[in-house]
């Protein structure tokens, strides 16, 4: 016999005005469907079913098989789906009473796998809300969630993108949309004792006011027309859930071993910095940094690394400045944080992904932040794979420069990238005056820099202290100004898009896949030509890994980290180089349909983080 739980507050009964009819999110039939769920009705008690045994729960469960609409939510013990569990699990159906399923009280393999049943269906649109969380917790509870996803965070951070101080937390969905305050305290209780009666309507309210939310977020998605970005997102995350739950194994000998040159190295860097400015001094005291620079006549308003690095020419103090901050970063990085991270379950670190980390659609990281580890060797050969396994790593080739080459319409890049012509030898006969067949190393590097700093509009003194900063090039201002105009006397196609560009929209900016950046205030050129061309490269790279999960069944494979354009695998050692056949495939044909130039992505397999050059 089911339980019924009499909820004031919400109305948790949703009656369609018609049968559960669908309208399309877009003309694309793969996206995700839109169920028209009519305001909530005006009643001040509603219902939620919580059956009392294991029977009564598959029942209820089958019962919303064949739904076109599902609402699922978990409440769970912790955040950490390897070491907490779920207490509950809440389904909401279009006309239905919210089903609540308590996973300790039944028996969880057998709901598990009836859930896994439901959610399985394909013909089935799945709403969450961080659909993450939730598909990272099921996915350990043994329950694979498939068919069309959608989720109302990601969906509401595509619409305020680059809004900064605009919040998507369910409740503030609910205020926007609902104009309903939704009380979040229960959020935060304990999920691991007696439930109480606040909590089980807490339950049921978050998963009923996600149904009444999927009819206006949607409407937002297609007024923005984002559509097709959403569907980009919502494949993205069971890669996503894969990656974080997957982790990437630290080679503790190793850590070890660095850990006491880091060491060696800070002690070092800090006495040579006492040596010059004296015991009394607190080296991360920005203020105290410009006093004691000032007392040996040098005369600056900032010590950021950028000022340091100008100044490095003419006074060594910046540069020993630089030398300790560098070990300080690195000790406190590594020494520090780093070891603490290591999974106490599966001693592995599991660091989180953020979809929509950065305004552009690129991913950021945290906890920890892989893509700070320097890229030396001695720091990256700490990440290996298990034993009998290796890494299969791959990384896109100049990929802003062939995104900015489609997007300009250059012909000159257009060209040399569908001939396989190396558009940095090319750059590097311009600038030089010679044939790209004599162009030597150091001028090839010339030319890196040359493209990567204009290519977002870079003035002349920022181009020579970019190019001797990250490609170790030394160039006058003078000659900065000069390769500047042999640039974009040769990339026609690119000086017309920046000028295009500088006059067009000053609030607004999208990809070739239609994903947007918006501005409260004027932007700035170099944002205007940044975003659409890091934000068409995070499409690409984002539709890559969508396909990897099913392309790489057969392999083994594991996808254990993203780094900015770069994809790592842990695979078994006989099946590596099938992998990386099928990861370079992947990652080459992702960008059809929009990028009408090749996308080369380039691989290797290694022993080590550090096995790719």
């Amino acid at each position: 016999m089911e339980k019924k739980f009499t909820v004031e507050g919400f109305s948790a009964q949703l009656n369609l005005t018609g049968a559960d009819e669908a309208n399309s999110l877009s003309d694309n039939p793969h996206e995700a469907s839109v169920i028209e769920v009519p305001k909530p009705a005006t009643a001040a008690t509603g219902s939620f079913i919580m059956p009392r045994t294991t029977e009564e729960a598959c029942r209820e469960i089958d019962k919303l098989k064949g739904k076109s609409l599902l609402a699922i939510d978990t409440e769970t013990t912790g955040l950490d789906p390897l070491k907490d569990r779920i207490r509950l699990v809440q389904i909401g159906a279009p006309g239905e009473p919210p089903l609540l399923l308590d996973m300790f009280s039944l028996d969880g393999r057998s709901v598990s796998a009836t859930l896994d049943e439901l959610l399985g269906d394909t013909g089935t649109t799945k709403l969450f809300h961080n659909a993450k969380f939730d598909l990272s917790f099921l996915k350990v509870a043994g329950v694979n969630v498939e068919g069309p996803i959608f989720d109302t965070m990601l969906a509401e951070q595509l619409i305020i993108s680059g809004l900064g101080n605009s919040s998507v937390k369910l409740s503030d969905l609910s205020l926007k949309y609902l104009n309903r305050a939704l009380s979040k305290e229960q959020q935060t209780s304990d999920w691991s004792g007696e439930l109480s009666k606040e909590q089980l309507e807490y339950a049921a309210r978050d998963v009923t006011v996600l149904l009444e939310l999927y009819t206006p977020v949607t409407e937002g998605i297609k007024k923005a027309k984002l559509s097709e970005v959403a569907q980009i997102e919502f494949d993205t995350l069971h890669a996503v859930v894969e990656l974080e739950l997957n982790g990437i194994l630290l080679d503790r000998q190793k850590l070890e071993k660095l850990t006491g040159q880091l060491h060696t190295e800070l002690e070092e860097a800090e006495a040579n910095c006492r040596n010059l400015f004296g015991d009394g001094i607190n080296l991360n005291s920005p203020k105290q940094l410009l006093e004691a620079l000032e007392k040996r006549g040098i005369k600056t308003d900032k010590t950021d690394a950028a000022t340091l690095k100008s100044m490095e020419k003419k006074h060594p103090e910046a540069s020993v400045i630089l030398r300790y901050r560098k070990a300080s970063k690195a000790v406190s990085t590594f020494t520090e944080k780093l070891p603490g991270f290591i999974h106490p379950v599966t001693g592995r670190i599991h660091p989180s992904y953020w979809q929509l980390g950065a305004a552009t659609g690129r991913f950021s990281c945290s906890n920890p932040n892989l893509q700070q580890i320097p890229n030396e060797l001695r720091f990256r050969e700490c990440f290996i794979p298990a034993p009998g396994n290796k890494f299969v790593i791959a990384d896109y080739s100049q990929i802003e420069l062939r995104v900015a080459a489609a997007i300009s319409r250059d012909p000159v890049m257009l060209k040399a990238y569908r001939t396989g012509e190396d558009l940095h030898r090319q750059t590097a006969a311009i600038l030089t005056g010679k044939d790209p067949a004599d162009i030597d190393k150091k001028e090839r590097q010339l030319a890196k820099a040359v493209n990567f700093g204009l290519l977002f509009a870079m003035g002349a003194r920022g181009l020579s202290d970019y190019a001797e900063n990250s490609y170790g090039v030394k160039m006058s201002v003078r000659e900065a100004e000069e390769f500047k105009g042999k640039f974009f006397d040769h990339y026609t196609g690119l000086r017309d898009w920046h000028k295009c560009t500088k006059s067009g929209s000053y609030y607004e900016a999208r990809t070739l896949k239609g994903r947007r950046r918006l501005w409260s205030t004027v932007s700035s050129l170099n944002e205007r030509l940044n975003m659409p061309v890091q934000g068409t490269a995070a499409d690409i790279m984002k539709i890559a890994l969508a396909r990897l999960p099913k392309a790489l069944k057969g392999t083994e494979a594991k996808l254990v980290a993203i780094i900015h354009d770069e994809i790592i695998l842990e695979v078994p050692e006989d099946k590596a180089e099938e992998a990386k056949r099928m990861l370079v495939t992947v990652m080459e044909s992702a960008g059809d349909g929009f990028m009408d130039i090749p996308l080369v992505a380039e691989a290797a397999i290694a022993d080590s983080w550090a096995g790719k050059a």
